[in-house]
């Protein structure tokens, strides 16, 4: 019987591993068959800008070269800078000529308006120009008469052969290259991934042969005892909890939305006309009219010129007519000494239109707004029906467009009148959904989790879930840091997901023409007018969809296609329905956190301990807004969460089987091995543990822990190998950012003293920086201001859950944590690093560019080995402890926007 169940079990594992070997055999000739595609090979004139061509009409720069090989694609001007030019309607022309025969080959002109790309503008070659062909480029623009952009010149040349400035021969040349149709087979990387595997797959069969180990594990019940509160007492905490709430938005409400829906868009219908105003004197009694045309829709005030508004006290009552139909459309009564100035009632967008008659003019507000006013005529009429202390002045003009009337009798000139349009009350209504999701979440966990009805991976994905919808606003797209680049590296997945040519270019792909918004920056502070932007736009059809070349950037290098793939997901089924770009990038958000939450799930259900502290920290307002944007961080940390939780399991769980190794091993090689340039790569060392462990004599340890790294050095290499060489290897003055020097390792082999004060610095100057930002302290292009006292609370919280239970185990061993803090030491040491060198202006005397996000993988490790027998909580709910981080998260959303808004 016992041989039967042991050949029973042995066919399992036989075919549970022929499958994996059939699976990663189809993957990789799926890879070999894709991994030959369309690139270009660029060949540089000038190398390293050492000055700076301004672009003029009176000026031209002309470069001869000849085409030295088939398939000439195009060219590609570098070192551009728009210098923060307001750009209408200016070209760049760029003309090719034959040298042998003069004739023209092609003649280009690109509006700079459509640049997207603020480091370089390509120019394709509109018909094949044959190899061998002498080429004179000749350069200008039309509309830059006394300022223009500049483009890269360099006194070094590798390709060109001659160059003019102003038909002068010079010995600069543009920095510019020469781009050829080529195609690339990346079939090496391939190789070593299918290497890795195979090597990944051998390890795990030895493991199971030598230890018995089980293929899984059954599914086993682990329900405990979960504490229930009274009725009574429910009912009190929620009557506290919705009045805290209350208080709290209505506090916000009063500092933000109030005056963003008093907010107006301002078109001014009557302005001053300085020495020739007139004086419109209003005596009890009197009134005066006038008709005006309104060119917007929402009509809802109006704005006039009272010179003694503050010094006579008048009641006025105010009537706007349908000019066409004579109809009364709306009236109010007002009292001069309680208008309100102009000022405070025009958006920032308009502030500038009214500058300077902003404290002059008294606004006039409707009772209801007059919501389809776009195009037609109306009809004011202002009586004074009471006035104490001599007369009402308003102040006229001498235009003639729109004659005004005093007492019915027709005047020549006209009333100095602003129109305002709220075009701002979807603010109003966005907070009030906003208010609404967030008071149901808090009063649904908290009933859920006292009546003893969700556990704490449960209360997490609820929690999660509805917080990162409203972060998803909250934070608008294009706000997080380098948004644009990730939506562009998740538009080209999407482009091959729906079979969409990439090749248009160096660093250009094909897009939808509505995809394109070239006023959109890298990263862009959160505005009021983006959240009305994404408000007003999301679930909004496409206009339109033709596809055009346009440039777009490309991270994907940093990590694998896979951090991209739920978010371009979603930008495929939006772009199939047919939605717009605000909802497309919303698709992809939404898409992204909903894996990004399953995988962190997955790892609290696995972790045999530290559930509360995953799940608190995944709800840290960093992780909320990384987990619900375009970057690959969200992925990214789930993966991490799934690593730490199989490892912790293997490490401490009883019973252990191949499927938790295999899968420990292929979420530690994609989250520390394949990303962030292997910065990551010491939180590997959780394996060497694992294999430490199980290992019986000092051979088998050592031996099990090369079987585990060998794989996973094999993936860094395929990954990385050739990026860390060129920085490790780069010489002094051999990189630039911004035409700065940039710090190279060989800067510090004579010097390491120097190296350890650019730490030293780093840490002193800008560690308060970095933990305020490992919570969520600054959110956005870090300019949405928390306050310290909530991320106190959020820290607080999280140790409370790093602190074990008085009956529990403590699982983590002294060597163990020592172990730990020394592999998290060398990662952050080596987080550092990779920003030192490729970041960091050698005239610095710190590491620059250095984010608190960097740093949440080992920060997840680290709470998660705090466990220890001197700090005991005698009482501890964990579903309790996720409830709390997210009714702070609550408080974080409230003054995010006072932040923003106020």
């Amino acid at each position: 019987m016992n041989k039967k169940i042991l050949a029973l079990k042995g066919n399992k594992n036989s075919t549970a591993f022929a499958v994996y070997f059939f699976v990663i055999l189809i993957i990789f000739i799926v890879q070999l068959a894709t991994c030959r595609s369309d690139g270009y090979e660029t060949y540089a004139f000038g190398v390293q800008a050492d000055q700076e061509y301004e672009i003029l009409d009176d000026h031209y720069i002309d470069t001869e070269f000849v085409i030295k090989q088939d398939n000439a694609g195009g060219i590609l001007f570098n070192g551009y800078k728009a210098r923060g030019l307001e750009l209408k309607n200016e070209k760049l022309v760029v003309k090719f000529f034959d040298v042998n025969s003069g004739e023209l080959i092609q003649s280009s002109e690109l509006l700079f308006k459509d640049q997207i790309d603020e480091k370089n503008i390509y120019v394709p070659f509109k018909a094949k120009i044959a190899k061998g062909t002498r080429v004179r480029m000749q350069l200008r623009s039309v509309g830059f008469k006394n300022q223009g952009p500049y483009l890269g010149v360099s006194e070094t040349n590798d390709s060109a052969e001659y160059s003019w400035m102003d038909g002068e021969l010079t010995n600069s040349y543009l920095c510019a290259s020469l781009c050829y149709n080529a195609k690339n087979s990346n079939w090496l990387k391939p190789c070593i991934y299918f290497v890795a595997e195979i090597l990944a797959g051998l390890f795990l069969i030895f493991i199971q042969k030598k230890t018995s180990m089980p293929l899984f594990l059954k599914k086993m019940e682990n329900k405990g005892k979960v504490s229930k509160c009274s009725l009574k007492r429910i009912i009190v905490f929620l009557v506290i909890i919705w009045g805290v709430l209350f208080v709290f938005f209505d506090y916000v409400y009063m500092k933000t939305m109030e005056g963003a829906v008093r907010g107006k868009d301002a078109e001014v219908v009557c302005g001053e006309t300085g020495e020739t105003a007139q004086k419109i004197n209003l005596n009890e009694g009197d009134e005066v009219s006038q008709i005006f045309y309104s060119n917007q829709d929402n009509l809802s005030a109006v704005a006039v010129h009272i010179e003694n508004a503050s010094s006579v006290k008048a009641d006025l009552t105010v009537s706007i007519y349908d000019n066409a139909s004579g109809q009364l459309v709306s009236s109010i009564k007002a009292k001069t000494e309680k208008l309100d100035k102009l000022t405070k009632h025009v958006t920032s967008e308009s502030r500038k239109l009214v500058w300077d008659i902003r404290k002059k003019y008294y606004v006039l507000e409707l009772p209801d707004i007059i919501k389809d006013s776009a195009n037609n005529y109306y009809k004011i009429v202002i009586k004074a029906d009471k006035v104490q202390e001599g007369n009402l002045t308003l102040i006229g003009g001498q235009g003639e467009d729109y004659p005004y009337e005093l007492n019915s009798t027709p005047v020549t000139g006209n009333i100095c009148m602003v129109s305002l349009y709220s075009n701002q009350m979807m603010f109003a209504k966005m907070f009030k959904y906003m208010v609404t999701i967030l008071t149901v979440l808090v009063t649904i966990l908290f009933i859920a989790t006292s009546l003893g009805k969700l556990s704490t991976g449960k209360t997490f994905v609820i929690a999660a879930i509805v917080l990162s919808f409203v972060y998803s606003f909250l934070i608008p797209p294009y706000c997080v840091p380098d948004e644009r680049a990730h939506i562009d590296a998740t538009y080209i997945i999407s482009n091959e997901i729906l079979g969409v040519d990439n090749n248009a270019g160096p660093n250009r792909i094909y897009k939808r023409v509505c995809d394109i918004d070239t006023s959109k920056e890298n990263t862009m502070d959160v505005t009021e007018e983006l959240y009305r932007e994404t408000f007003e736009n999301v679930f909004e059809k496409a206009e339109d969809t033709s596809l055009v070349a346009t440039y777009a950037d490309n991270p994907v290098g940093n990590v694998t296609f896979l951090n991209y793939l739920p978010a371009a997901v979603g930008f495929s089924i939006a772009r199939l329905l047919h939605f717009n770009l605000t909802t497309m990038i919303m698709f992809g958000r939404w898409l992204n956190a909903l894996t990004a939450i399953l995988l962190m799930w997955i790892g609290i259900r696995k972790i045999p301990f530290g559930k509360a502290t995953l799940a608190v920290l995944g709800l840290f307002p960093i992780m909320l807004q990384q987990v619900v944007s375009c970057s690959y961080d969200g992925i990214l940390l789930g993966a991490v969460y799934v690593y730490l939780a199989y490892g912790f399991s293997m490490l401490y769980a009883k019973d252990k089987s191949i499927l938790d190794f295999g899968i420990m091993l292929l979420a530690g090689g994609f989250s520390a091995a394949a990303c962030k340039g292997g910065v990551y790569i010491p939180l590997l060392g959780l394996i060497l543990l694992v294999c430490w462990e199980i290992g019986r004599n000092l051979k088998e340890k050592i031996g099990w822990t090369l079987g585990a790294a060998i794989p996973m050095g094999l993936v860094f290499i395929g990954q990385f190998s050739q990026r860390i060489w060129r920085m490790f290897m780069r010489s002094n003055g051999s990189a630039y950012r911004d035409g700065l020097e940039l710090y190279s390792l060989s800067d510090f082999i004579h010097a390491p003293n120097k190296l350890i004060r650019l730490y030293q610095n780093t840490i002193a100057t800008q560690g308060d920086t970095q933990v305020q930002q490992i919570i969520g302290g600054k959110l956005g292009r870090l300019n949405v201001l928390i306050p310290w006292y909530i991320l106190i609370a959020f820290l607080l919280l999280v140790i409370a859950c790093c602190m074990k239970k008085k009956e529990e185990r403590i699982y983590i061993k002294k060597g163990q944590r020592a172990f730990v803090l020394l592999i998290s030491l060398v990662s952050i040491g080596l987080i550092m690093l990779s920003m030192l060198l490729a970041w960091t202006q050698n005239n610095c005397n710190y590491i620059a560019g250095l984010q608190g996000r960097y740093f949440l993988p080992v920060v997840g490790l680290l709470l998660l080995t705090l466990r220890n027998d001197k700090l005991v909580i005698l009482k501890k709910n964990e579903s309790y402890m996720v409830q709390i981080a997210a009714f702070l998260n609550v408080f974080v959303i409230g003054f995010a926007l006072l932040s923003v808004l106020s």
